[in-house]
């Protein structure tokens, strides 16, 4: 994104905008390091579950208004769903090979500036839905309305966290953390560098030498019975 200075509209957003990339890439980083699994991933499963939700709820909107365009909306929120999540799948493997042939690729640039745009649009239309979802409810509105108006504004949210996602910087796969730990462990025991403490070594030693003399003990007494 440009950089704007000044305390103006654009500079205050910049600012804004800055902060909070900085949040989602830790937040993506940790996504990474716990699960292995990449950015594209990540912003496909909110996705996911965001036109789902957004399905849902036009579908029951339609059914309460008696509006059947909104049963188109739920098609296409269904039908595109692959579509756009194969092009984050694409968009991240671009950029890692960008990355490591030291270039820019055009077409992931464009697509950062697709998502710096329709991520604030997407969070706004949410804030709106649930504007409105409060504001007509206890009116004559049919009672369903208001309910499914405020699912599809849950699913802006989600659309909107999906280009944040993506306007982040790129993670390559990798093992999960339970992966890399059970990995570790199986390499400390092939080295033999798993060794019990020497005072526990101690320990067990007598351990076992009190419990040998404690059970020579308990033979001689049922002898001499």
């Amino acid at each position: 994104m440009e950089k704007h200075d000044g305390d103006g509209p654009e500079g205050l957003y910049w600012k804004f905008d800055v902060l909070v990339m900085k949040g989602v890439n830790k937040a993506v980083r940790a996504w990474n390091w716990t699960t292995g699994r990449t950015r594209a991933q990540l912003a496909n499963l909110i996705l996911g579950a965001a036109e789902i939700v957004f399905a849902a709820g036009a579908i029951c909107t339609a059914y309460a208004v008696d509006m059947p365009i909104f049963y188109f909306f739920a098609l296409s929120a269904i039908t595109l769903l692959p579509a756009n999540q194969r092009r984050n799948i694409r968009q991240d493997r671009d950029e890692m090979d960008a990355a490591r042939d030291g270039t820019l690729n055009l077409r992931v640039e464009q697509l950062k500036i697709m998502h710096s745009f329709l991520g604030p649009l997407s969070l706004c239309s949410g804030q709106v839905a649930f504007g409105i979802d409060y504001s007509i409810r206890g009116t004559h509105v049919k009672a369903m309305l208001p309910t499914m108006i405020g699912i599809c504004g849950i699913s802006f949210l989600g659309i909107g966290i999906s280009c944040y996602v993506m306007r982040a910087d790129v993670v390559p796969p990798g093992k999960s953390a339970p992966a890399r730990g059970f990995e570790k462990l199986k390499e400390a025991v092939r080295n033999g560098s798993l060794q019990p403490a020497p005072g526990m070594a101690a320990l067990a030693r007598e351990s076992i030498r009190g419990a040998g003399a404690a059970g020579r003990g308990a033979a001689r007494i049922v002898l001499h019975v």
